[in-house]
């Protein structure tokens, strides 16, 4: 009887384990969670949260040493936010136009031109209306870091 009630309570805490994990794995996060967001950017280098210009909220972060922001987009009255979107800039001379267009045409991920002063702007929107499972966020966000990387190389940054 002793051995059953053991056996029965093993099964218990692994079925709780279990349901757990299952929970866990289906989560999902979307941009009305500046904080969550915050917490997955976190785990590919420094991050915080501040707000933008308007008020919404503002993920400034970097990965691999390189400065990087994450708006927020579609909000209504500063939270209840939609999308998102990653950018970069780097400071560099000789930039053209033709090659912005180059990167634009050979890779998938990062849309790059030249912002207003010359400078090499890289950005990635991302949709999370409704929801998506946490580890796609984790995703998207390990696509940014090799964005970040391949676009450095692509220009010799």
């Amino acid at each position: 009887m002793r051995n059953l009630i053991l056996r029965l309570a093993l099964m218990a805490a692994f079925m709780a384990a279990s349901a757990i994990e299952a929970a866990e794995a289906g989560a999902t996060i979307d941009a009305t969670d500046p904080a969550g967001v915050l917490a997955i950017a976190g785990t590919y280098g420094d991050a915080a949260l501040t707000k933008d210009g308007m008020g919404d909220p503002l993920i400034e972060g970097s990965i691999d040493s390189k400065e990087y922001r994450l708006y927020f987009y579609d909000c209504s009255e500063n939270r209840d936010c939609k999308s998102l979107m990653f950018s970069a800039i780097w400071e560099a001379e000789d930039l053209t136009d033709a090659m912005m267009a180059d990167w634009n045409r050979e890779k998938r991920f990062g849309k790059a031109y030249l912002d207003e002063d010359g400078r090499a702007a890289l950005e990635m929107n991302v949709n999370l209306h409704g929801g998506v499972a946490r580890e796609n966020l984790d995703d998207t966000l390990d696509w940014w870091r090799l964005v970040l990387a391949e676009f450095a190389d692509f220009h010799d940054f």
